[in-house]
């Protein structure tokens, strides 16, 4: 019983600390992206990353914009890629969401060929 509550109190903190991280994160996105630091696109791949973990159990080095390229038949990836590419076109970034996946497949080649 001990060991269930540690573990709890553990989980909590955890996801305490993690919301605070994502606070400032955001903090920091939405500084960055007004000043035209690249810091903001790193953040922003940085929610990517989390957002695809989070759909379905994504792989965590993947991003979400590539699931939702390669997934765009489908709901509700149907709406989400041409909500993403809209946004993303609106930071200079058009068809964010196929480049993201066309990048993603460029470096797993380039991953296989170094092993």
């Amino acid at each position: 019983m001990r060991a269930l509550v540690l573990r709890l109190l553990g989980a909590l903190a955890l996801s305490a600390l993690c919301l605070l991280v994502g606070l400032v994160a955001l903090a920091w996105l939405a500084v960055a992206f007004a000043a035209g630091s690249p810091r903001g696109w790193a953040l922003a791949l940085a929610f990517d990353c989390l957002g695809n973990t989070m759909a379905g159990g994504g792989h965590p080095d993947a991003y979400f914009s590539s699931r939702c390229w390669r997934y765009r038949s489908e709901r509700p990836y149907c709406w989400l890629q041409p909500a993403i590419d809209r946004v993303a076109a609106w930071l200079g970034d058009p068809n964010h969401c196929e480049s993201s996946y066309l990048n993603e497949q460029q470096q797993r080649r380039a991953g296989a060929a170094d092993l």
